[in-house]
């Protein structure tokens, strides 16, 4: 057991070795980035973005879906480490879920203007309101404000959107 422990052990130093060296090797960029799924008031902001800093990451993201969470960004956006550009906000994310009468949740707009350069990630859920038109209506609107920003809709298709056809 203990030398398979140890081999276990080496195998794994020896596939992160050979992964780093192959990041190096191809150029590619190794920052961190990490989903903040903390429930607010859990942890202070200021603190979670000096702690995340210190772990290494570059950059962290969250959902946006109720106006605590409009909150924590702001929180975010006030921290030291982002103000200096140790961290950043590269993207986030929220649910694009259709009501009957054709709304859906506005605060991906209240994210655009308090963080400009932040892509906004679309999780398209598909609801019996989601029709084709429907959905490709918000997301040119989505698109069309972006761009007034210079920054990205990213378009995740859950897989129930993928299976339907919708994206």
């Amino acid at each position: 057991m203990k030398l398979k422990i140890k081999l276990t052990r080496v195998l794994s130093g020896f596939v992160i070795s050979l992964f780093s060296l192959t990041l190096s090797a191809q150029g590619i960029d190794a920052s961190l980035y990490t989903f903040d799924f903390l429930p607010a008031g859990s942890f202070p902001i200021e603190n979670r973005a000096a702690h995340l800093t210190r772990l290494g990451f570059k950059g962290v993201t969250f959902r946006i879906g109720k106006q605590e969470d409009i909150d924590k960004l702001k929180a975010y956006l006030s921290t030291t480490e982002l103000k200096s550009g140790t961290l950043s906000i590269p993207v986030v994310f929220f649910s694009i879920s259709l009501q009957a009468d054709g709304s859906w949740n506005q605060l991906w707009k209240q994210s655009l203007e308090l963080s400009p350069s932040t892509s906004l990630w679309a999780i398209i859920k598909n609801t019996e309101h989601a029709t084709e038109e429907k959905v490709v209506s918000v997301l040119k609107e989505m698109c069309v404000e972006a761009q007034k920003s210079g920054t990205d809709v990213v378009i995740y298709p859950c897989v129930p959107s993928a299976k339907s056809g919708l994206i």
